[in-house]
C-alpha cells in the first residue's frame, strides 16, 4: 500500500469565477473543486465576483467553500468586465478563469497543472460542432485573436501570460480570445 501523495507546495493556484454559483448543484460542484484543489495543492484560493444588486450570495457559500475570497463588482458589469476584474485580483502563479456552468464538466486541477508544467495557456474544449466556427476563427485571426470553435470560457493562465493579456490594448476580449 502506497502512502497518499502530498499536495504540491511550489505553486499558488487561483480559481476565479466572474459570478457566484446560483443553485445547489453549482455550489456542490464548487465545493468538490475546493476538495480537489486541497488534495493537489497546498496553496490555493477561489475568488468569486458578485454584483450586490444582482447576485444573491447563498449564506452557505462561505461556510462550505474554504479559501474563498469574494469580490464585490460594480453594478451592471458585463461578463468580460467581470472576468477582467476577478483575473486582475487573483494572486496565483496559475489563474484559472471559469463559470459555474463549466465547473463540473472539466478536470480543472489537470488544466492548472498543464498550464504550469508547459507555461502555456490551457483552454477548455467541448466536443459539439459549430457550423459557423470556421468563419469565427477566420474573423478572429483577422483581428489578431485566437477563436476556436470548440473553446469554452474556462482557461488556465500561467502568471506571465496573464500579465501579457491583462496589459493587451483590448484586454477584455483578450481574456476570452487570446491574442495570436
Amino acid at each position: 500500500m502506497t502512502a497518499p501523495s502530498r499536495p504540491r507546495d511550489d505553486l499558488l493556484v487561483s480559481v476565479a469565477l466572474s459570478s457566484p454559483p446560483s443553485n445547489a448543484a453549482s455550489i456542490a460542484a464548487l465545493s468538490a473543486l475546493a476538495k480537489a484543489l486541497d488534495t493537489r495543492f497546498r496553496y490555493w484560493e477561489i475568488l468569486v465576483g458578485y454584483d450586490a444588486e444582482r447576485d444573491i450570495l447563498p449564506d452557505t457559500l462561505q461556510i462550505c467553500i474554504p479559501n474563498l475570497r469574494l469580490l464585490q463588482l460594480r453594478a451592471g458589469s458585463g461578463l468580460y468586465q467581470r472576468r477582467f476584474a476577478v483575473a486582475s485580483e487573483a494572486i496565483g502563479d496559475v489563474v484559472l478563469l471559469s463559470t459555474e456552468a463549466e465547473l463540473a464538466h472539466l478536470d480543472l486541477p489537470t488544466m492548472i497543472e498543464t498550464a504550469d508544467a508547459h507555461q502555456t495557456l490551457v483552454i477548455g474544449q467541448h466536443s459539439d460542432t459549430n457550423l459557423i466556427g470556421s468563419l469565427a476563427t477566420a474573423m478572429g485571426r483577422g483581428a489578431g485573436l485566437t477563436i476556436g470553435p470548440q473553446d469554452m470560457l474556462t482557461s488556465a493562465f500561467p502568471r506571465p501570460l496573464l500579465g501579457i493579456v491583462l496589459a493587451h490594448p483590448d484586454r477584455l476580449l483578450a481574456l476570452r480570445f487570446p491574442p495570436l
